[in-house]
């Protein structure tokens, strides 16, 4: 325990142990005169014996006081006497007694007597910070046992503490491998209570089935089914089915039996939710290609007659390429019929669910796009793949490294992860290749990139800008199919053959799936993913990993029940008094953060830009609050806006625009007049101007 000042008697407050042997001390010490002033008494006649009884009655006995400390709790903090170097026995007695009357025994402002009534029981607190922080259940069970003799209320066993279930359906398949089939229903009934429905009782389910490698140093994988209600995307996928094994799934149809009968007797009846009855239909599902080719019992990507949306016949140059762009489209009822030899293996099992095998599989655009163009195009340019012309030089990798890292402070609270160099190509994840494509790519090319390579990259970056825009998809569309349809085209001249691999021809079908599905980020597999790490994260060991998954979700369940947290829609912090003030709002406070349920603004670079209602955009330089809890924007409108670039469109027609430093004068804005938010990103390390990007990701 570090040492602390006491505010009754300004002495260092020490350990409970060595104060408390010093207090005996002293009582003996006490007693013993007490005892020898008695024997007095008696000896002496001058004094009453009446007088003596009454004396030695309003004393305390040695060995209550002694149990009265023992039982103090070991958290209680004891002041100790400065004289602290000093023999017990020779410590003043009226010193030992103003002391020990200033423990913090009985005082109303303890906080250990007068806990905060609205903080949830310990046993709940301890559950949460468990779930959190990933503790594991040996642990939990030693700080139990520790804190038993404390608080005997609290279980002993771990398991007791975070409700986790004893057993589960687990089953072997004849194929091989172990199922767990944990239910849509109970999903949908869980994640749908006090939950804001649509009014036309209809929910709309999203289906994502990959494999998940567990280790590094073994063949066990999962293999989850999961599941989104597009209505309540907010809460994310939940598990309906957990498959283990060395290899995937050797038989696609046992898999997927349990899955499809539920999902067809929901879809047939419906589901009742707080007697409320719901339809149920499947809205898409969501894969990667290889995971696709495996449930629809199709060619693989690297096949002929791979392409799942067209009847283009591959050709070998290398690899298996798709030159042509002008192929006749597939159709569900071509599918169902089977009439394409060469592309199909088998029966689906999913065939006799009452979906579109061919417009309700659409193409994810995080592995096509991201991980698929992206990733090439970027190695292309780094080397070592791709033809030589188009490699950039150390000189211009290093630029562009450059460049990127000093955008990196630049980038909003939104992007989940900031821009690393380009040494770090390999591993760079999803988003980053995302956040390279629509945000920090179009900036730091620019000029460093050839310009042809440049301009090609714009179509692919501007296609995709407006397919994943709810705004512009409506207007757009057939402008980024065309856009794509060019990318491809041009692909082949600039880079060559070679690039016009399954993911390179499959972005002529993409504004296809937008046309049926929505938008890019409707059915895209970014949710199913952030979700799968997840689920590797709970498997601790590698035997049984289907029973510590469900165990540990199980857990997280209770813990969420137990836990009522009423959050505050807006919430500010870091208050300041030197920022930026209008006249009519010199009474308000101010903040350098603000929370709401749908932004987030700061006054530091990054998360202080937005474009208004009216068009305008602007930087926050001060956040008040009035007497009515608005939020009031102080902020300084741009006073230079032109095109970032002008090809394929002007840049202006996305919401994209490059700006200088300079301002206009100081003005307010309410909240309600923030229509979108902005990336601000510097063209160069002057910081002369910069280029916005209205957010696509919140």
């Amino acid at each position: 325990m570090n040492p602390q000042i006491s505010s009754a008697t300004g002495t260092a407050c020490r350990s409970y142990s060595s104060f408390r042997r010093q207090i005996n001390a002293q009582v003996a010490a006490d007693m013993q005169l007490i005892v020898g002033s008695c024997n007095a008494v008696e000896e002496s006649p001058d004094i009453d014996c009446e007088a003596t009884c009454l004396l030695t009655e309003g004393l305390p006995d040695v060995e209550m006081i002694k149990t009265d400390i023992m039982m103090l709790d070991d958290n209680q903090e004891f002041v100790e006497p400065e004289l602290l170097n000093m023999d017990a026995g020779n410590i003043h007695h009226e010193i030992i007694m103003d002391d020990f009357q200033s423990l913090p025994l009985d005082s109303d402002d303890s906080d250990e007597c007068n806990p905060d009534i609205s903080q949830p029981p310990l046993d709940t607190q301890l559950a949460q910070w468990v779930n959190k922080c990933k503790i594991p259940h040996d642990a939990v069970g030693d700080l139990l046992r520790i804190l038993k003799p404390y608080h005997p209320s609290l279980p002993l066993n771990s398991k007791t503490l975070l409700k986790t279930p004893n057993s589960f359906k687990v089953k072997k398949l004849r194929a091989g491998g172990e199922y767990c089939h944990s239910g849509i229903a109970s999903g949908i009934l869980e994640l749908c209570k006090d939950k804001s429905l649509p009014p036309d009782r209809c929910l709309e389910l999203q289906f994502n089935i990959d494999g998940l490698p567990l280790f590094k140093s073994s063949n066990v994988s999962l293999w989850p089914i999961l599941c989104l209600i597009k209505q309540v995307t907010s809460s994310g996928p939940y598990v309906v089915g957990l498959y283990s094994g060395a290899t995937k799934p050797n038989d696609v149809t046992e898999y997927l039996s349990e899955f499809v009968d539920e999902a067809l007797s929901l879809v047939k009846n419906g589901i009742v939710i707080e007697n409320d009855h719901y339809d149920v239909k499947i809205h898409s599902f969501v894969c990667d290609a290889p995971a696709r080719a495996f449930l629809k019992c199709i060619k693989s990507h690297s096949g002929y007659s791979a392409c799942e949306k067209c009847t283009q016949i591959g050709e070998y140059s290398g690899k298996v390429i798709f030159p042509s762009t002008s192929a006749s489209l597939r159709t569900d009822e071509d599918f169902e019929k089977m009439l394409d030899d060469d592309h199909h293996i088998s029966l689906s099992p999913l065939s006799v669910l009452p979906i579109g095998m061919v417009s309700q599989f659409g193409l994810d655009y995080m592995h096509l796009v991201c991980l698929g163009v992206v990733k090439r195009l970027l190695l292309y340019w780094k080397g070592p793949i791709g033809p030589l012309h188009v490699r950039l030089g150390r000189q211009s990798i290093l630029q562009l490294s450059t460049k990127l890292l000093h955008v990196k402070e630049y980038v909003p609270r939104e992007f989940a992860r900031r821009p690393r160099a380009f040494t770090e190509l390999p591993r760079w994840k999803a988003t980053e290749f995302r956040q390279f494509l629509l945000y920090t790519g179009p900036i730091i090319l620019s000029g460093i990139l050839p310009e042809p390579l440049y301009r090609h990259f714009l179509l692919l970056s501007v296609a995709i800008i407006i397919l994943a825009s709810p705004r512009f998809v409506p207007d757009f569309i057939d402008y980024a199919n065309e856009l794509l349809v060019l990318f491809v085209k041009q692909a082949e001249t600039l880079y060559g053959k070679e690039i016009l691999v399954y993911n390179v021809h499959c972005l002529i079908h993409l504004a296809g799936d937008v046309r049926k599905l929505g938008c890019l980020d409707t059915f895209s597999a970014f949710p199913f993913e952030n979700k799968l790490g997840q689920l590797k994260k709970l498997v601790r060991k590698p035997q049984f990993p289907i029973q510590q998954v469900l165990r540990r979700l199980a857990e997280a369940n209770h813990v969420r029940k137990v836990s009522v947290h009423t959050l505050p829609e807006t919430v500010f912090k870091k208050e300041h008094n030197s920022g930026p003030v209008l006249t009519e709002f010199q009474s308000a406070r101010q903040y350098k953060q603000v929370t709401t349920n749908q932004w987030f603004f700061a006054v530091t670079s990054g998360d202080n830009c937005f474009r208004s209602n009216s068009g305008s955009f602007v930087i926050i330089r001060n956040i008040l609050t009035s007497s009515n809890d608005s939020v009031i924007l102080i902020c300084e409108k741009f006073a230079e806006v032109i095109d970032a670039f002008d090809y394929p469109l002007p840049s202006s027609s996305l919401g994209i625009c490059k700006v200088s430093n300079k301002m206009s004068d100081t003005c307010s804005f309410l909240l309600s007049d923030v229509a979108q938010k902005c990336a601000c990103l510097p063209v160069n390390e002057t910081l002369a101007s910069f280029i916005v990007f209205p957010l696509l990701h919140n």
